[in-house]
């Protein structure tokens, strides 16, 4: 469950400044909430992809994959293409099984 806004998580750990959230806020709110705070950061180089990427897996409380993924085609098979592309989950192999990729959590 996500109990703190993803602004907060940044600024709590030092990765942006109060200033850059509230410059984030600002444009999100001139596009009408249309774009991700994380994505205007990223943007405006005020956050790279990787501090984006370790703040939202802290914010969920999800592991962040880092390594060399094995599509497993046996459950991709199972699954089904549609499903896949559907919910954008891709299976890989995992060594007590398959594991879940997901291309956007949120």
């Amino acid at each position: 469950m996500i109990s703190e806004k993803i602004g907060s998580v940044l600024v709590h750990k030092g990765m942006i400044t109060p200033a850059d959230l509230s410059l984030a806020l600002s444009v999100q709110g001139a596009m009408e909430g249309h774009e991700r705070i994380g994505d205007i950061l990223c943007h405006y180089d005020l956050l790279d992809e990787e501090g984006l990427t370790q703040a939202l897996a802290e914010q969920s409380g999800w592991p962040v994959f880092k390594g060399d993924l094995v599509p497993d085609p046996e459950m991709a098979a199972l699954l089904g293409k549609t499903f896949l592309c559907e919910h954008g989950v891709v299976p890989v192999a995992g060594s007590e099984g398959p594991v879940f990729v997901l291309s956007d959590p949120y």
